[in-house]
């Protein structure tokens, strides 16, 4: 099936216990944040724990690769019908890339670590409220044990993989993209950025940045056609989420 690239929002509303159908994991060894209060306009940032920042790793010769920065982790495959909780499941450090189809009005999902008191809270923690029923997302994770509590009324599918992250496929400043509906764009080299966007679309746009050491900020969220300027900070390799239904053009300089 087609799968349109699309991004979950990030947040921190608990889900109630789940239970019911468990997705599988198909695990393929082979292939291998509370953010504080926004504004009144819906700008903001916020910030996370270490996320496990990568610094190069051993090239198959033995050698020091400083091309290097994220290996090539794990990869999963669960689904299901309703609610459901998966079984636990492994993740390295790194980029992790959700791709999701799900089946009926109501999609809530969260994807949880495990830490010394069970499954619960913490910087790795992902909840999403999908509008579209198909796309996928990407997130900084630091390793370790997780689960998917799923609250979706109709059939669904999730699919987790995470890619090779070398020096090489960081885009240098200006950083430019075109696109149409929510998408995760990057990674690119970042430095204190000015941010434009351009929105031709009707309801919620929304723009978040991520670096790899940790934090997001929100440049934008709007209601409706708009277009705009703004600064951020950052000095590291970053990644960017747009989430919208219409078109959109989107510098970082």
């Amino acid at each position: 099936m087609k799968r349109r690239r699309a991004i979950i929002t990030l947040g921190l509303p608990v889900i109630g216990s789940l239970a019911g159908c468990i997705g599988n994991d198909e695990n393929n060894d082979d292939d291998t944040t509370d953010p504080d209060p926004e504004s009144d306009d819906g700008e903001g940032t916020g910030s996370e724990s270490d996320n496990g920042e990568g610094t190069g790793s051993e090239s198959d010769d033995g050698g020091f690769d400083e091309n290097l920065i994220f290996e090539r982790g794990e990869t999963h495959s669960f689904s299901g019908s309703g609610d459901g909780v998966t079984e636990e499941f492994s993740l390295d450090r790194g980029l992790i890339i959700v791709e999701y189809e799900f089946n009926g009005d109501i999609n809530q999902v969260e994807i949880v670590p495990e830490d010394a008191d069970g499954f619960g809270a913490g910087s790795d923690r992902i909840v999403a409220n999908w509008s579209s029923q198909q796309g996928s997302t990407g997130k900084l994770v630091t390793g370790g044990t997780y689960r998917i509590d799923v609250n979706v009324e109709d059939e669904w599918s999730l699919d987790i993989s995470q890619p090779e992250i070398r020096e090489s496929g960081v885009a240098s400043l200006p950083f430019e993209k075109t696109g149409t509906g929510t998408e995760l764009i990057g990674p690119y080299d970042a430095d204190a950025s000015i941010v434009s966007a351009n929105y031709r679309g009707s309801g919620l746009f929304t723009l978040l940045t991520f670096p790899i050491g940790g934090g997001f900020d929100v440049p934008f969220r709007k209601d409706g056609r708009f277009s705009g300027e703004t600064t951020i900070e950052g000095d590291d390799i970053s990644w960017a989420v747009i989430e919208c239904d219409g078109d959109w053009q989107v510098e970082i300089q």
